[in-house]
């Protein structure tokens, strides 16, 4: 399944809690066609508490909250690539997740005036 801008996933854990580790995101790059964006994907957990993760080159991210960000597989024209976050959420428990795709910044080269290509990614 594919998440798009304006497009959420959302899970909840009924009667338990859990701590989630590794999480891996697919699809989620920066070019490298022109007008492509930094893409970046949007999680919330418990409802409240948010967190980041951000394309910034074809094997670079950066991300709010804790844990460690890997590339996994590299983004490429033929591929988007994958990025795994171990401990993304620390200790917290998790009773519920949302995914979301925010709008990205311009990350290259513009078409005809525009950054356009604007982010999805995919849960691995």
């Amino acid at each position: 399944m594919e998440i798009d801008i304006n497009e959420m996933l959302t899970g909840q854990i009924l009667g338990a809690q859990v701590l989630i580790t590794p999480l891996i995101l697919g699809a989620l790059f920066d070019g490298p066609e022109p007008g492509d964006v930094n893409e970046i994907t949007q999680i919330t957990i418990n409802g409240t508490r948010q967190y980041t993760l951000t394309a910034t080159t074809f094997n670079v991210a950066a991300r709010t909250g804790s844990g460690t960000v890997t590339n996994v597989l590299p983004a490429n024209l033929n591929s988007g690539g994958a990025r795994q976050i171990t401990n993304p959420f620390g200790t917290m428990a998790i009773t519920s997740m949302s995914f979301s795709a925010l709008l990205g910044t311009c990350a290259g080269d513009m078409v005809d005036g525009a950054c356009n290509n604007q982010p999805d990614f995919t849960l691995v």
